[in-house]
C-alpha cells in the first residue's frame, strides 16, 4: 500500500511534466535547495518545479526533505521523517505566490506506518545571479497512520537555478485571416505582421531564440518588448499558435544563444532557449 502511494505520486508528476514539457514550446524548469522549519520540524531539501505553459502563472513543485522534531516539538515524541511532496503554485505577479500540495513520508525513523499530510503557504523571491533566493511561510502536517501527526507553521528559505531548456517547435502553416491585425506580409508558410520599431512580429527560422514570455494579450508581451529594449536588449515578437511570445534576441550556435540568456535573466528576465524545425 505504502509503494503504491509513493508510486501514485511519482507518476502524477511524471505525467503532467511529461504533457506540458514534451508538447508545447516554452517549457520551464528550475532545481532548488531549501532549509528551515517543514511542519513544525527542522527541515532541509531539494526541489524540481516546473511551469505549466498553457495555464500562465501556474508551476508544479515536486520535493523530498529531511526533517527532525528534535527541540522544535518537546511535547511530542522525537521522530525524524523523509516526506516526498508535490505543490501546485500560483503567481500573483513576478515575485509574490502561494502554494499548497500533498506529502507523504518515503521512511519514518522508527519504522511507523505513513499516511498522506498536506503544506499550504505564501512565498517570495526575488533575483540573485542566474536565479532565485526565495522565502516561503505558512502551515503543514507530518501524518503517521496509528498515532499524533505533527502538524504546525513552516518557514522555508532557498535558492532556485533557472535552467534553459530547447524546445524544436515544428512548421506549421497559419492562414492569415486568423491572424488579429491587419497589413499582413507573408514570408514563406508563415505569415508576419509588420509593427512599428522594435514590435516586429517575425517568423522562427531555423535559428536559436532567448524566449522571455508567453501571452494571450497582445499589449502585454508589447510591455515586456518595451521593458527588454530599456535594459539594452533586442526585443521580437512572434505570433503562433494563439499566443504573443516574446524574444529577447537570436544567434546562429546554441553557445551563443545560452550566453544571451544569462545576460538576459541576470537582468531579471525568465530567459529560455527556443529553436525553429526547418
Amino acid at each position: 500500500m505504502r509503494k503504491a502511494k509513493i508510486f501514485g505520486l511519482v507518476l502524477l508528476f511524471v505525467f503532467v511534466f511529461s504533457s506540458f514539457a514534451f508538447s508545447l514550446e516554452k517549457t520551464q524548469i528550475s532545481i532548488g535547495i531549501n532549509g528551515g522549519v517543514f511542519a513544525s520540524m527542522y527541515g532541509i531539501g531539494g526541489e524540481v518545479m516546473l511551469r505549466l505553459p498553457e495555464l500562465k502563472d501556474l508551476y508544479l513543485k515536486l520535493g523530498l526533505v529531511v526533517t527532525d522534531s528534535k527541540h522544535l516539538s518537546p511535547a511530542q515524541d522525537w521522530r525524524r521523517f523523509l516526506p516526498l511532496y508535490i505543490d501546485g503554485i500560483y503567481y500573483f505577479n513576478n515575485n509574490v505566490y502561494m502554494g499548497a500540495g500533498l506529502n507523504y513520508p518515503l521512511k519514518i525513523s522508527d519504522g511507523e506506518k505513513p499516511a498522506v499530510g498536506w503544506e499550504a503557504y505564501f512565498g517570495t523571491d526575488v533575483k540573485l545571479g542566474e536565479g532565485k533566493i526565495f522565502i516561503e511561510a505558512g502551515c503543514g502536517e507530518l501524518k503517521r497512520e496509528s498515532k499524533p501527526s505533527f502538524t504546525g507553521g513552516q518557514v522555508m528559505l532557498g535558492y532556485r537555478y533557472d535552467l534553459a531548456i530547447i524546445t524544436v517547435v515544428e512548421e506549421k502553416e497559419v492562414p492569415a485571416a486568423k491572424i488579429p491585425t491587419v497589413g499582413v506580409l507573408v514570408v514563406g508558410k508563415v505569415p508576419t505582421i509588420e509593427v512599428p520599431a522594435a514590435k516586429r512580429i517575425v517568423e522562427i527560422r531555423g535559428i536559436y531564440k532567448a524566449q522571455v514570455g508567453v501571452f494571450r494579450v497582445k499589449g502585454k508581451a508589447e510591455r515586456l518588448a518595451q521593458q527588454l529594449e530599456s535594459e539594452g536588449f533586442e526585443s521580437r515578437i512572434v505570433y503562433h499558435e494563439k499566443m504573443w511570445k516574446v524574444y529577447g534576441g537570436e544567434a546562429d550556435s546554441l553557445s551563443q544563444a545560452k550566453m544571451i540568456a544569462r545576460k538576459l535573466r541576470a537582468r531579471g528576465f525568465g530567459a529560455f532557449i527556443v529553436m525553429r524545425k526547418e
